[in-house]
């Protein structure tokens, strides 16, 4: 929802850049957003409620479609071509500042490589215990209920 909202809220921005799960995440509400309008309008007997809100997401939609041909460095007028621009939608961001602006916030990649905090609350100690408890459940040493009380017996400590 806040990626809907924060579509609407950059009504007319034609610049920058628009990650793969905002420009996605705007594309579902407004979707859904758009099957309940229908449906209101049809118990109001009211078509022209859908025609209003269509009207008034056109621009937010078009811009959403031009910063998400930016992300993954391509120009808006990509979304002008068929097909292509759906394979450009799904594809992922580029990973570095591009000549449309910097990356997103919500389209940093994850770094499943990145050194933990040592700060963490799970000490490795514990979490090689919790890998031979997993170990034994997977093999069927211990069922779901007695993992568990295991796994927690554990982090409290």
């Amino acid at each position: 929802m806040n990626f809907y909202l924060k579509v609407l809220q950059n009504y007319a921005q034609f610049t920058g850049r628009a990650s793969r799960s905002e420009f996605w995440y705007f594309q579902l509400f407004n979707l859904v957003a758009s099957f309940i309008v229908g449906f209101v309008g049809g118990l109001l007997d009211a078509p022209v409620l859908n025609s209003i809100y269509s009207l008034a997401v056109i621009v937010p939609s078009v811009a959403v479609w031009i910063r998400r041909m930016h992300d993954v460095g391509r120009s808006g007028w990509f979304c002008l071509v068929p097909i292509y621009n759906l394979i450009l939608a799904i594809s992922t961001s580029e990973t570095q500042t591009n000549a449309y602006g910097p990356v997103p916030n919500d389209a940093q990649p994850y770094n499943q490589f990145a050194p933990v905090n040592q700060s963490n609350s799970v000490s490795s100690a514990k979490v090689e215990q919790l890998a031979k408890l997993h170990e034994l459940a997977k093999t069927g040493a211990l069922n779901q209920a007695e993992f568990e009380n295991e796994k927690r017996k554990i982090l409290a400590a």
